[in-house]
Formats: structure tokens, sequence, C-alpha cells
């Protein structure tokens, strides 16, 4: 994994930053708050460049509603100046942090379905703190990002606020060991941005991530895109008369090369599916067996062999996919059974009604039974013997295989 990821040295690492902006008019319109929100990020981002010139930055705008105003992949200096002198005041004077959150993280997330190696991701958010509709979708997404290591700092702007609000930006910041500022006057803005603009390096990094997070294929299995199935893939008749005669090289697999596939033996157009990213036709079967022999993502998640962007198998694929390895592996080694022996009266009045499964007769009074705890089946001793013997010592019902107890020296005579 570290050959793809990069290192986990973040000292080393090249960090690429979210900033978060609350653009309502309770907020932004302040005329004061805005040139120094402004001067604060340009400073910042001076500062960053001049530590680590491949730093790059986003820009996000929130208020009950979201808008990207420019992404990590357009970034410059001077785009981002641009940006952010063109951010236009929301109509809403309500701030919803859900909405901010989501937003930014699925920014932050485009740039990790990169796999770019060496990155740091860190989100900062500028907000007066006095949110509405906050509900539980934030706690998801922080517990998210503190567990693959996305950074969130939070710098509150204001001081008509309530303490709610104030531990809201707190936990947040906490909980992402970010750091957390409340400027109650404008004039500390700019001096806070530019406190950030070094990369923040998590104390402890060991003893709040576990293996599979340092890994990231928790995170891999998050932002792996879903392959677009051929409903939403066939735009045209011609693209459905394509595939259903299958003349058009294009439905030819990108994994197996073949129009059937090599699992399910079907036509392209009985598993098929598109990757998102750059169009390419698989079988959706053929990425389930793509996906297995991956050593570095989820067993869920492949790589496209074309673009490399990271996707996820269906969920229904994987289950058939994970259902049939544990078919042939009991089928290889099925699981012993060791019978039961025990009084037929000990089960009541439900005795009178069981019959061998062998020989389809009833049990007499207090007969001591066998029975298979595999599949429930009851069997006299002696029928016992003679089975096991013509089906090499396995269940006539369940075919599971008994253990040495299963066979004892017969002799019951019984009355049939």
């Amino acid at each position: 994994m570290s050959e793809i990821l990069g290192t986990y040295d973040l000292e080393k690492k090249v960090e690429d930053i979210v900033i978060l902006l609350e653009n309502t008019p309770k907020h932004y319109a302040k005329t004061d708050v805005v040139v120094e929100i402004e001067s604060g990020l340009i400073n910042m981002i001076n500062t960053k460049l001049t530590l680590d010139k491949k730093s790059r930055f986003a820009l996000v705008t929130f208020s009950n509603r979201h808008n990207v105003e420019l992404n990590f992949e357009d970034f410059t200096a001077e785009a981002f100046q641009d940006a952010l002198y063109g951010v236009e005041l929301a109509s809403s004077n309500v701030a919803n942090i859900n909405v901010g959150l989501n937003s930014a993280f699925e920014v932050a997330v485009k740039s990790m379905q990169k796999l770019v190696e060496g990155k740091q991701f860190r989100i900062i958010i500028l907000a007066e703190g006095s949110f509405e509709g906050k509900g539980t979708k934030w706690e998801e997404l922080i517990n998210i990002s503190s567990k693959v290591g996305i950074i969130i700092d939070a710098i509150q702007i204001g001081i008509s606020i309530s303490e709610n609000d104030n531990e809201l930006l707190k936990t947040i910041a906490k909980r992402t060991m970010g750091y957390f500022y409340n400027c109650k006057k404008t004039s500390e803005i700019e001096a806070t941005l530019t406190q950030l603009a070094p990369n923040k390096i998590q104390a402890g990094d060991d003893k709040f991530q576990s293996r599979e997070d340092r890994d990231m294929k928790g995170l891999l299995e998050v932002i792996a895109a879903d392959l677009i199935t051929l409903d939403e893939g066939v735009k045209s008749i011609e693209d459905l008369r394509n595939i259903l005669i299958q003349s058009d090289d294009q439905f030819k697999c990108g994994i197996c090369h073949s129009n059937d596939c090599m699992f399910c033996k079907g036509p392209a157009f009985s598993c098929g599916a598109y990757c998102p990213e750059c169009g390419r036709f698989y079988h959706q079967h053929c990425c389930a067996g793509w996906a297995e022999s991956q050593k570095d993502t989820p067993i869920n998640v492949f790589k496209c062999p074309v673009c490399f962007h990271l996707l996820k198998v269906p969920g229904s694929v994987h289950r058939i996919s994970v259902l049939k390895e544990q078919l042939i592996e009991n089928q290889r080694q099925p699981k012993t059974q060791e019978i039961k022996r025990f009084n037929i009266n000990e089960i009541g009045a439900a005795g009178a009604i069981k019959f061998c499964a062998w020989c389809r007769n009833v049990f007499n009074p207090n007969e001591t039974v066998n029975n298979c705890p595999g599949c429930g089946s009851f069997y006299h001793i002696d029928c016992l013997d003679e089975m096991i013997d013509k089906t090499i010592n396995r269940c006539r019902v369940c075919d599971a295989p008994f253990g040495k107890s299963a066979r004892i020296v017969a002799g019951i005579e019984r009355i049939v």
C-alpha cells in the first residue's frame, strides 16, 4: 500500500486544504469580516506555498446550500484569489454544517480517489458557528475523517453565539486532531489563518488509527465510485443494438478482453457495466474477480485497469462471490459432524412422529437414536451403520461427513 499512497511521515507529506467558508448574510455581509477573511486566506496561501509549492487549495462556500468555488485540480494562487473575490452572498441566513462538511468532504474524496502519493488532507472551517438543522450527518463525516486522518481546523468568527454552537466546532476540531480558534475580534482573523499555514502534525498518530485505517482501506471503500449499469450507460438504440449483437469492440470487457463473461459465461449484456471515469466496459463478475486479486485494496474495491480510478464491485455481485468461495471451501474441507445419541423419549411427544431418514420407519418408545446435527435427521442405530457403509461415512440427507464416533457395533433388533 505504501508504494501507492506514499509515506505516512506527515512532515514529508504534501498537504491539500479545503477552505470551507460560510457565506450567509449574517456572517459574510460584514465588510470588515470579509476583508479580514480575504486578506488572511491570501496571506496563508502565499505562506503555505513558500513552505511547500506543491500544496493545493480548494474553496467551498455554504449556507443552507453549498457551492464549490474552486477544485484542487484548478488551483493556482491567482485562481484561488479570483474565486475568493467572486464569492456571491447567499440568500439564506441558515448555515447548515451538514451541507458544508459533506461538500468539503466530497472535494477531498475526489482528489483521494486518484491515489496521489504522499498526500495529507485538511479542511479549514471559517464560520460564525450558529448552525441550524445539525442532525447527525456531521458526526458520521468527522468519524470517517478521524479514522483516515483528514484533519479539520475550525475558526469561529463572532461573539453573538450560544455555548452549544461553540461546542460543536470545538468537537469537530478535537475529534479530528485539528485546531479550534474563537476569533472574537475581527482583527484576529488574519493572524489566526497565518498560523495554520504549516502542515498540521498529528501527535500520537498510532494511538488513534488502527492498522487498517493507516492503510486507508476503510477510506478506499468509502470513496470508491459505483460502476455505471447498462441502463445508465446505453444512450441510444444503436448502443443497445451493438451490445445485443456484440459486434462492437467497445463491449469487450477491459479485464477478460472478451464479449462473454469468463465467470458467468453470459453475453456482454448479462452483467455488463461501465467505469464512470473513463467509460470502459467491464463484466461485473470480472470486476469482482479482479478486486479479489488486488492486494492493496479491500476485497470489493479495485482500480480500473485503464484509468486507475477506484471502483466498487456492486454489493450483490460481491456477496455472490463471497458465498461461492465459501461453498468451494466447504466442498474442499466440509465440516465433520459428530453424531448425537439419546433416548427418543427425551424429546417428549415429538418423538412419536420422528422417523428414520434411512429406512423411513418410526422409532420404538425408549429406543436409542442417532441424530445428525448438520440437518437434524434421525437414524436407527443399525440403520446408521448400514448407511455409512454405503455413503462412505456421510449423512444421506445433507451429505455432511461424520466423525469416528458415528460407527458403533450394530445389532439392535427392531420389529418393523
